[in-house]
């Protein structure tokens, strides 16, 4: 993988972080406070892995590709230089190497850990199967932590501490973000199976306000009729033997040959005064349908709910 083609030191300054970092800097960690120990002590030990860049970026000539720790390390220690092997590596060797090289490390926190699974899917051909593949987890492990960059600011540091299921934290993700707010001491207080249950009511319902403003909005929108035009083979028949001539003229009260004429125009376009009725009825009868049905599931699902909490009883 990659082709190693020297080593030097190189200046800190023209050395930039890996885009495909997996693996957080965790500067409170135990880990990351006996590393900065060591090369205090000692300098670093085990060279950077770095890669030139092919850009016209004028600050940095250098990316790095493994020991971002190391690299911040350097940075917090003011050294000027760091030892480096430098390789040539593509965006997908750099993204496979990164895998490789942090999946067994300490465990990068799970907001982090989202955020770069999603910029690694924005910039790389990489799919979720073979993601997943390379992380040896799930697909559908993969989509839950890639739902929490949904996740209301004010209930990351809960799952960063612990007092949130990762389970539950996904589950809030799903919530729309401004019906979040009011969940997150749920989702401190209740075990995760109680405070599922309780998240996903609160999408079904969301989900289904949603559609009946939908319907409302639809039917608002439609309750004037619009115009159609009436199909070949009608206007033929028409034409030839003249069905609704008389009903079309009398129900418009044409009187003139102009107002035939407006009454004729208005019949192709089924926006005569029969059609124009029939339209609107058919309008409004959808409209109660759906919204009969929508209020019909509504009330079973309220009921279910009632025989449920008699149950527990």
């Amino acid at each position: 993988m990659g082709n190693i083609i020297g080593t030097k030191d190189i200046l800190v300054k023209e050395i930039r972080e890996c885009r495909f970092m997996l693996r957080s800097v965790l500067p409170l960690s135990m880990d990351y406070q006996e590393l900065k120990t060591s090369v205090r002590r000692h300098g670093i030990l085990q060279s950077l892995l770095v890669r030139p860049l092919k850009t016209d970026e004028p600050k940095h000539k250098y990316e790095i590709v493994d020991g971002s720790w190391r690299f911040d390390v350097a940075k917090k220690l003011h050294m000027a230089e760091v030892p480096c092997i430098i390789g040539e590596f593509t965006d997908e060797e750099v993204l496979e190497l990164q895998i490789n090289t942090n999946s067994i490390r300490a465990i990068t926190p799970d907001i982090k850990y989202a955020e770069r699974l999603h910029y690694i899917f924005a910039n790389s051909n990489i799919t979720l199967s073979e993601l997943a593949f390379k992380l040896n987890k799930s697909e559908a492990w993969i989509r839950g932590v890639l739902r929490l960059i949904h996740l209301d600011k004010d209930a990351e540091p809960y799952l960063q501490k612990g007092t949130v299921s990762l389970a539950s934290a996904e589950t809030l993700a799903r919530v729309p973000l401004g019906l979040q707010k009011p969940l997150i001491h749920d989702a401190v207080t209740m075990n995760t199976n109680e405070f599922v249950t309780k998240a996903r009511e609160v999408i079904k319902k969301y989900r289904e306000d949603v559609k009946e403003s939908r319907v409302l909005a639809e039917v608002d929108r439609q309750k004037s009729p619009q115009p159609s035009l009436r199909s070949f083979k009608v206007i033929v028949e028409e034409f030839i033997n003249k069905p609704n001539m008389l009903t079309v003229l009398k129900e418009e009260g044409a009187k003139t040959a102009e107002e035939g004429w407006l009454a004729a125009i208005k019949w192709v376009v089924s926006m005569d005064k029969s059609a124009y009725r029939s339209k609107k009825e058919g309008i409004y009868t959808t409209g109660r349908e759906r919204m009969n049905s929508i209020k019909l599931r509504q009330e079973n699902r309220r009921f279910l709910e009632e025989l449920e909490k008699q149950n527990e009883r």
